[in-house]
């Protein structure tokens, strides 16, 4: 374009010193006048031209943006998700990891509570079992003293020395009421039909 001006100028310049010799003919004005108008057109056509390419260009560049446009946008799109999918994983390796720690403590509950049933039965059938073995000893015990209480009335030992009174029907292990009593061995008291004081034995 500037060529074209450039050339214009000289062409102008060249008509101006025509001019001024004074010689030139008027086909030579002519001639260069109708140079210098198809000049201008080629001017106009090149201004045309570059303002067509000027704006083929603007149109690619948009249509490439169009183009990027959604592909930013595609990959944006596909970032969000990945980032997405990777919270709902976290979330529920979260929840999968309170589940089990919940589950954990409720088998640990479940288990002390167990041993401390275990236990309290254990003890409950201690005191039961130590209960029962106390009442059978001290029912054994009794049953001992009761038989020895009956084998000392039953059987008096030979040879011991009782006191018998003159016109009782007892004898006895000391002096047991009024009366007076004297000493004799068993074998004689019971020889004697005497029978033992239910108070003494």
């Amino acid at each position: 374009m500037k060529k074209f001006i450039k050339l214009g100028m000289v062409l102008t310049l060249g008509l101006f010193v025509t001019g001024c010799s004074g010689n030139d003919s008027s086909e030579t004005i002519s001639s260069q006048s109708k140079t210098i108008e198809s000049l201008k057109l080629s001017n106009e056509e090149l201004n045309t031209t570059v303002s067509s390419l000027e704006k083929t260009v603007e149109s690619f560049e948009k249509d490439k943006q169009a183009d990027e446009t959604p592909k930013k946008d595609k990959e944006e799109a596909k970032v969000a998700a990945l980032k997405a999918e990777e919270e709902e994983q976290q979330k529920k390796a979260q929840e999968e990891q309170q589940r089990k720690e919940e589950e954990a403590k409720a088998a640990e509950e479940k288990r002390i509570l167990e041993e401390q049933q275990a236990a309290k039965l254990s003890e409950e059938q201690r005191i039961a079992q130590e209960t029962a073995a106390s009442k059978q000893a001290a029912g054994i015990q009794a049953q001992q003293n009761q038989q020895q209480a009956t084998q000392v009335v039953a059987e008096p030992t030979q040879g011991q020395t009782v006191y018998v009174t003159a016109t009782g029907s007892k004898y006895h292990t000391h002096k047991c009421g009024n009366g007076t009593y004297t000493p004799a061995t068993l074998e004689e008291a019971q020889a004697r039909g005497l029978t033992a004081c239910s108070k003494c034995y």
